[in-house]
């Protein structure tokens, strides 16, 4: 028997992840987890979908912790479109 992904939840027929924020990211993104659907009720797309979704979010945590120690990393990637919004993590 295969162990679950970090994150992977089941509610009714469909598959989400769902995130703890960490402590010191709370006052910035304004929540105490995240949660996602995946867009499946099948568990084997659920799990190649949880470990990508699971990467991007942490992701999220990383670039969060970097622009908040240096402001101007923001200002020199505004016209990238790197930043992450509460919607994309």
């Amino acid at each position: 028997m295969s162990r679950k992904p970090i994150g992977l939840v089941q509610r009714g027929a469909n598959f989400y992840i769902r995130i703890r924020v960490p402590d010191d990211l709370r006052s910035i993104i304004r929540k105490r987890e995240i949660v996602k659907s995946l867009g499946t009720s099948n568990r084997n797309d659920a799990i190649v979908r949880c470990a990508t979704e699971y990467s991007a979010i942490k992701q999220g945590f990383i670039d969060k912790r970097l622009l908040r120690q240096n402001p101007s990393i923001a200002r020199a990637n505004s016209n990238a479109g790197t930043d992450l919004t509460k919607e994309e993590i």
